[in-house]
């Protein structure tokens, strides 16, 4: 469950940006993210690799899928853009914040039952 641990923590950090008050903090913030994000990425690939399988298939998917990837990214650049221009930072934060908790909740939901070999 470092998966879901980890989109949990990465909420958490989300949050802690409202708090960031100067350079120093914001180091910290960011450093957290980036702690959480190193905590639940090899989790989440490992579990992707056990569902695209082997041979050049996996390929396929693998290079389809960070394809998606960077393609949302920057799909979700734009819209948090639109939101930090009309809404502002703090709801940008919070939003945020419940996507990846959300995220968390729905891989716990489904992960759960997983049994891997």
């Amino acid at each position: 469950m470092a998966v879901v641990a980890g989109y949990a923590l990465i909420g958490i950090g989300f949050l802690a940006y409202l708090a960031v008050t100067d350079v120093w903090s914001l180091m910290i913030v960011q450093g957290f993210i980036g702690l959480s994000t190193a905590f639940y990425q090899p989790a989440y690939d490992v579990i992707y690799t056990h569902f695209v399988g082997n041979g050049r298939r996996a390929t396929t998917r693998w290079a389809l899928w960070e394809s998606a990837n960077y393609f949302s990214l920057a799909v979700g650049a734009v819209i948090g853009g639109g939101i930090v221009q009309y809404l502002g930072f703090t709801t940008l934060f919070i939003v945020m914040a419940g996507l990846s908790w959300l995220a968390a909740i729905f891989l716990y939901i489904h992960l759960k039952s997983l049994i891997f070999e």
